[in-house]
C-alpha cells in the first residue's frame, strides 16, 4: 500500500510530530488517544 504523507496526516494529524524522529529510534503509543513515546531502537544480535 503506497499512500502520500499529506493523506495519512488527514486522517491522523499526530503523525506529523513523528516528522522529527531521530534516526535509529522508534515511536510507540498504547491507544491513538496517547502521546508518542520515542526511545532509541535496540538490534538484536545476530545469531
Amino acid at each position: 500500500m503506497v499512500a502520500c504523507m499529506v493523506h495519512v496526516i488527514d486522517q491522523n494529524s499526530s503523525v506529523a510530530q513523528l516528522a522529527a524522529l531521530p534516526l535509529e529510534h522508534v515511536a510507540r503509543r498504547d491507544d491513538p488517544g496517547l502521546p508518542w513515546t520515542i526511545e532509541e531502537f535496540e538490534w538484536e544480535p545476530d545469531p
